[in-house]
This record gives structure tokens, sequence and C-alpha cells, in this order.
């Protein structure tokens, strides 16, 4: 005689694997847009688009301006081979600043290469322009010490600043955020020592600035300076560091 089946726990179906919403989840699927969706996608993305070229062409101009306020900072006595506007900021080809009459050089400054980027504040300020940094590449500055023991450097350029701006009614006033000075070569003219001036030389200057106004140099500009005096016998090496 059969025996009837002893009763077991009952027998439930697995839920469906995956979380509500996924995509990858059985029993869900993906809902395309519908035709009165896909004009207003198309019309942000072209609105994003259009922002993104007026941002471009908004910055470009604005470094546009920059490059003439390069040029009024260096003074009308300053000589370039090429001033070229860059979307990143202003690079300055031969640059070259004739030393006045009296001065114990030709050049008060020179330099290869100078770059120029602003801060993006800046584009959109007024006086005192605002920028992050300039860098100077294989430079040629000469500077004078009096009988005081003040050092004076870029004598055209503060001549310059003492007069007036037309459109400002004021001095021109570019804000430096940082200098760097690489490959440089510094004459320094001690007129205190000994009369005509001792000329002492330093190449390969490696030099960084912080805090400038140009063209009156006024202010607390801290410096790092470091490079190679030439002697008549040999040579030696020089650290600096102050404000």
């Amino acid at each position: 005689r059969r025996g009837t089946p002893a009763p077991g726990p009952a027998r439930t179906r697995a839920p469906p694997t995956g979380a509500p919403g996924d995509p990858g989840a059985p029993g869900q699927r993906l809902v395309p847009l519908g035709p009165a969706s896909r004009p207003r996608a198309r019309w942000l993305l072209g609105a994003v688009a259009l922002l993104a070229v007026a941002l471009i062409v908004a910055f470009g101009a604005a470094v546009s301006v920059l490059e003439s306020k390069v040029a009024e900072a260096l003074g009308k006595h300053s000589e370039t081979s090429a001033i070229r506007v860059g979307w990143s900021g202003v690079v300055v080809e031969g640059l070259r600043i004739p030393a006045p009459s009296g001065w114990p050089a030709a050049d008060a400054l020179r330099a290869e290469r100078v770059t120029v980027v602003p801060t993006l504040r800046s584009l959109v300020r007024g006086d005192p322009y605002r920028i992050w940094s300039v860098t100077l590449h294989r430079p040629y500055l000469s500077v004078v010490r009096g009988r005081s023991g003040k050092l004076v450097a870029l004598p055209g350029l503060r001549a310059d600043s003492k007069a007036p701006d037309e459109a400002t009614g004021g001095s021109r006033r570019v804000s430096l955020r940082e200098v760097e000075v690489e490959d440089g070569v510094l004459e320094i003219f001690d007129s205190r020592v000994s009369t005509p001036p001792l000329q002492i030389r330093i190449e390969q200057v490696e030099a960084s600035l912080r805090e400038m106004i140009v063209p009156t140099l006024l202010g607390r500009s801290e410096f790092e300076i470091e490079g190679v005096v030439k002697g008549v016998h040999e040579d030696g090496t020089v650290q600096i560091s102050g404000w």
C-alpha cells in the first residue's frame, strides 16, 4: 500500500533581481523621448553652445584690451619686435627700454621674450590692472645705487608714470602678482663705492618677485634672487632674498 508524501515547506517564486528603476532589471524598459521632448533638448543644447561661444569671444576681446594695457605700462620710449595676443595672455618679443641721458648703461631693460598672463578678474575691472604672472626670458636689467644707498631701476618707466593718463586723469598702474626671471643678467652701478660707479655684473640670474605695481614701483615687494657674480679672476655665487 502506497503511503501519502509528508507535507513539506511551500515553494515560492524568487523575485526578479535588480533594483527598481534599473534599466537592466527584469520587467524594466527604457522609455524613449517623445516627439514633444526632442525639440526642447535640442534648444537647451543650442543655448549652452551659444553661451560657450559668447564666453570665448568675450575672453578673447578682453585679452586684446590687455595688449594696449601692456603697451601703456611699458611707456612711450619702449621698443618691441612684436606683441602677440593669445588665449592665455600677451607675449612681447624683443623688448627694449633705452636708458635716459646720464644713466651708466645704454639700456634700462631688455628681454628676448616677456609673457603676461592676466587674472580673470582683471579682464572686467579697471585701474589698477591685475596681472597674474609676468615671465621674462633672458632679460637684462641695469640698476643704479645712489650715494644714499637707494637702488633705482627702470628710470624711463618712472619718468613716464609722472605724466597723467588722458583717459583716467591719473598715472597708469598695473599690479603684478608675480614676476619670474629666467636666465637673466643684472648690472649694478654702485655710486656709493666709487666715482665713476663700480660696475657689478651678475649672470645666470633666476629671480622671483611678488606683488609689484608698475610703473610706480610703490608698495612692498618680496623677492628672491640667485646668480653668478662675475669677477676679475674668478666668479662667485650670490643668493639674496627680502623685500
